[in-house]
């Protein structure tokens, strides 16, 4: 167990991948396959790691699954990195359950999402993020995602509320609105990541300590040469490293066609974890992923071939 001191410490900051959850044929976790994929990612200078999240399928695997993952994911890194993992499922009982095995299995944070059953709704969110809370000593992120705020709360009444929960750490911040992400800084957040990959410049120009995200399973070391340009001062080269990482991504929205279903690209990205990084990661769970045509499969390595590092 990595040691977490005071709360206003940032735990998390550069690059952390939300990692894939590689599966066997029969849709269970394929736990051998775990280390090579963390190594692969660690050594291109990922800086932590967020386990069983949207990207990780965790809503699509059963709470013994996600257990076997986080376990093997904290097996993986072996103190390398921080690691957190995203506890949030359709019933809190079963989200404490894995915030208090979290814990036991040595992870550095817990996350969660607003309550599946309860979206855009903050009082619901709040009294679901306390019990949370409450089952780890672990420091708590929120995971902000816009499709799922309520997008009456103000910043400043999101942070007064949060700062209620003794463990409350931060926010991964999934939305492109930069001002509420600079005003959640601004009025006390102690450590806030962005989430939208495509505007990792954006969200660092806002004053993010990081960024996670679902591509940088597949780029990372292009994702951590931006954050390196930004942090140089150098920032025509973190533009232009993201405008060709942006050209991956646009490829992997296209042609998983993740305007049907965001977690789509997750076929996408397992394909070129696969295909052309040698990583044996397996499907998608069917439940929350559209598979890919064949064509588009083709479509989308052509695509990307030459543009991951």
């Amino acid at each position: 167990v990595r040691t977490t001191s005071s709360m206003s410490e940032i735990l998390f900051k550069g690059v952390i991948a939300a990692l894939v959850t590689p599966l066997t044929p029969a849709g269970d976790i394929d736990v051998p396959a775990v280390q090579p994929v963390v190594d692969f990612l660690l050594a291109r200078g990922i800086s932590g790691l967020y386990v069983c999240g949207s990207t990780g399928e965790g809503l699509g695997l059963s709470v013994p699954q996600r257990k076997t993952m986080t376990e093997a994911a904290i097996k993986a890194a072996a103190g390398r990195v921080p690691v957190m993992v995203m506890v949030a499922a359709h019933s809190v009982d079963d989200a404490c359950e894995l915030a208090r095995h979290a814990q036991a299995a040595g992870a550095d944070a817990i996350s969660s999402v607003a309550p599946p059953s309860t979206p855009g709704n903050f009082d619901a969110a709040l009294v679901y993020w306390t019990a949370i809370g409450a089952a780890s000593a672990l420091p708590f992120y929120v995971y902000w995602i816009a499709a799922t705020a309520d997008k009456t709360v103000t910043p400043e009444r999101f942070v007064s509320a949060m700062k209620g929960l003794p463990t409350f750490r931060g926010v991964k911040f999934t939305d492109t609105d930069f001002f509420k992400f600079q005003q959640l800084l601004a009025h006390g957040t102690p450590n806030a990541v962005t989430g939208p990959d495509e505007m990792m410049v954006a969200g660092l120009a806002m004053g993010s300590h990081g960024a996670i995200g679902s591509t940088y399973n597949v780029h990372p070391a292009l994702a951590t040469a931006i954050f390196a340009a930004f942090h140089a001062n150098q920032n025509k080269e973190a533009t232009a490293l993201q405008w060709r990482m942006n050209a991956n991504i646009a490829a992997m929205i296209q042609l998983c066609n993740c305007k049907e279903r965001g977690t789509n690209i997750i076929a996408g990205l397992k394909l070129i974890l696969r295909e052309l990084h040698g990583l044996p990661v397996g499907q998608t769970c069917t439940s929350l992923v559209t598979p890919m045509t064949a064509d588009n499969e083709s479509a989308l390595l052509a695509a990307v071939r030459g543009n991951l590092e």
